[in-house]
């Protein structure tokens, strides 16, 4: 691991530490209503929210759920996957335990030729996905196929087709990719999670729980107080994190405060303009 200084970001640090309670239910899925997560129906071990109020997920058993018209409960969709992706109603993706990519057609999950171990789709359907070699690729639909992309790393955020991020996790290595040359740019520091919404607004942590955000103006990551295992953006006005001990916190101003309850795994989903969306997962 290499060290290069950041800037810090000239914000108040607010120093909070608070017993938060539980949300029962191990794999139990939850949903932020605006002022508290309120538990659906189903047991999940991933859950994807779109700007558009899209919900699917998957359970430890590799079956796939989409959350039904009214959003109260979890219905199965065919299919085997063990990570899935949603930009949108329309924009649906995932991978398989045998490393297959799959789009959802709107009917059913159709085979997109290739081997992968993770994708991601934005609003706009831009689809991107990296390999079990750490090869990259990027989603043609007018082929559609994947086209290899110069670069190398296991982890892959995309807001949009201008805002696509990758992540060699071994390394630590943070990725951004440059439409303008058609290439990734390796940005300093060292990172265990990045997260990229849709405005193009980009977050990261490191393996300390140190929080990131990027400066489009110097191209550099700024620190923001706080400590998060993982993180999530909807856009730069909806960041979700959740730290080691699985408490939730949620970025508000300058600052990320705690919200009441526990989960394993956060999406922000929507766009701050769209209101709250975040949905979550229990240990």
């Amino acid at each position: 691991m290499f060290r290069i200084p950041f800037s810090s970001c000239r914000t108040a640090v607010l120093a909070v530490s608070l017993a938060l309670p539980a949300l029962a239910s191990a794999g139990g899925v939850f949903r932020f209503t605006g002022t508290a997560f309120e538990q659906v129906p189903g047991t999940l071990s991933q859950v994807s929210a779109a700007d558009d109020g899209a919900v699917w997920g998957v359970d430890a058993g590799q079956r796939v759920f989409q959350l039904v018209s009214g959003g109260n409960r979890f219905e199965q969709v065919t299919g085997s996957l063990k990570q899935i992706s949603v930009g949108s109603r329309s924009q649906v993706w995932g991978v398989s335990a045998a490393s297959k990519a799959y789009r959802f057609n709107g009917s059913a999950f159709v085979n997109v030729p290739g081997a992968f171990s993770q994708v991601s789709v934005a609003s706009d359907g831009t689809v991107w996905g990296v390999s079990p070699s750490k090869q990259v690729f990027r989603y043609n639909p007018g082929t559609r196929i994947f086209n290899s992309v110069a670069g190398r790393f296991d982890r892959v955020a995309v807001g949009s087709a201008s805002a696509v991020w990758g992540l060699d996790r071994a390394s630590g290595k943070a990725f951004r990719f440059n439409p303008g040359t058609r290439l990734f740019v390796q940005v300093p520091g060292s990172y265990s999670d990045i997260s990229v919404g849709a405005d193009g607004s980009a977050w990261a942590v490191n393996a300390s729980g140190q929080i990131f955000r990027y400066d489009a103006g110097t191209r550099m990551m700024r620190t923001v107080a706080g400590n998060l295992r993982s993180i999530s953006a909807g856009d730069a006005g909806n960041v979700w994190g959740v730290n080691s001990r699985s408490e939730v916190f949620r970025l508000q101003g300058a600052n990320f405060v705690p919200v009441p309850g526990n989960l394993n795994q956060i999406d922000a989903g929507r766009s701050a303009a769209a209101g709250d969306g975040a949905w979550g997962v229990s240990p």
